[in-house]
């Protein structure tokens, strides 16, 4: 815990574990809550709690398992403004990672922010913001992807395919079927990653804001 929050002493490393325990956990199951909503009525209460805890801890370890099978993923809910955005927030707070969530939510007593944190959230955004915007105008007209799809469709797969790259492994469109460009930047951001001492993999967001 020490070497992978870059601490300099052991002073204060089981409190911070502890706490981000608690945090994890309240977050999934808050998660997994919401999603059941989503699942319960097609799977039936046992079946859709499970499936909406496993893609609840699935989101936010940026880790993409999905439990709908035939290679689905999250396809048949691409219009679904529920599980598209809960899936969004859970993937994009496991991976600003620990040390900057514990700044945010504790935001209201220090009244300040690392430079760390501040690197990370503002690059977080930007990629969020650009990779939406790249894909809405690369995938527009494709009827494989966004083509067949209402004015929201578009906005919310747009978003979800510029957020569930950054190795959290979710799709609500085809990936295959995308355009030549599209997935040359589905690439671009799986290199990217996620940021640093979070629960997602790549170079780290850090890393891509100071090399531009």
């Amino acid at each position: 815990m020490q070497e992978a929050y870059n601490t300099f002493n052991i002073q204060g490393v089981v409190k911070l574990a502890l706490y981000i325990m608690g945090i994890t956990f309240s977050i999934e199951l808050l998660g997994a809550l919401i999603l059941s909503t989503q699942f319960i009525p097609k799977f039936g209460i046992l079946k859709g709690l499970y499936f909406g805890l496993f893609h609840s801890v699935s989101a936010f370890c940026n880790a993409g398992f999905d439990l709908i099978g035939n290679f689905q993923s999250l396809t048949p809910y691409v219009g679904n403004v529920v599980v598209n955005l809960t899936i969004m927030s859970l993937i994009i707070i496991g991976g600003i990672g620990f040390a900057v969530l514990t700044e945010v939510l504790n935001y209201r007593k220090t009244r300040r922010l690392s430079l760390h944190a501040k690197v990370v959230l503002s690059a977080t955004a930007f990629l969020i913001i650009s990779g939406a915007i790249g894909f809405f105008l690369l995938e527009f007209s494709n009827p494989k992807t966004l083509g067949a799809l209402d004015l929201k469709g578009k906005v919310l797969a747009s978003l979800f395919a510029s957020i569930t790259p950054r190795t959290a492994g979710f799709n609500t469109i085809s990936t295959s079927d995308m355009t030549t460009a599209g997935k040359f930047l589905t690439i671009v951001f799986m290199f990217i990653g996620a940021s640093p001492g979070s629960t997602g993999g790549g170079i780290k967001t850090s890393t891509a804001f100071l090399l531009l």
